[in-house]
């Protein structure tokens, strides 16, 4: 082969590397719209339904193969162009956990917080920054499992 074949040889496969590279990140979850998650979870098969919260940014309650939580979008303009979700899950215990178990909580896990809401329930979220270019969707379905698996320990924990 001569120079100039591989020299051609090496421009294209450069350019589909790049052009892999692109498309590979034009899939990446984000928080921009909502269409990026309904998009996964579509693609995973995995039951939600889409809406708005009270100031008007995007909102899913999602079914996660039987593991029910909510996803909330946070830094938003004018409800679109958001930076983060956080995965929230509350748990109406009749205000029978004690801030101390709250606390105690707290401080031995890291993925997740839990807190006491005013009206007693108990609540456990996780913030889930993504930026302008988010995550991977291999990446985001493991903070799914993260999430998931924090969210099975503290049901554990609170005796739900």
């Amino acid at each position: 082969m001569n120079f100039i074949a591989k020299t051609l040889g090496a421009i294209c496969l450069s350019t589909g590397l790049i052009a892999g590279a692109v498309s590979a990140q034009e899939s990446n979850i984000t928080a921009l719209t909502p269409g990026s998650l309904s998009t996964f979870l579509d693609g995973e098969e995995i039951a939600y339904e889409q809406s708005v919260d009270d100031v008007g940014d995007p909102k899913f309650d999602v079914d996660y193969y039987g593991i029910e939580f909510s996803v909330f979008y946070y830094g938003c303009r004018d409800n679109v162009d958001c930076d983060s979700i956080q995965f929230f899950s509350g748990y109406d215990v009749n205000g029978g956990i004690r801030l101390s178990k709250i606390n105690s909580w707290n401080k031995d896990n890291r993925n997740a917080r839990a807190y006491i809401s005013d009206n007693g329930s108990v609540w456990v979220e996780q913030d889930v920054f993504l930026g302008q270019h988010g995550l991977h969707p291999d990446d985001f379905a493991k903070a799914i499992g993260v999430w998931t698996g924090v969210q099975k320990e503290f049901e554990t924990y609170i005796g739900w």
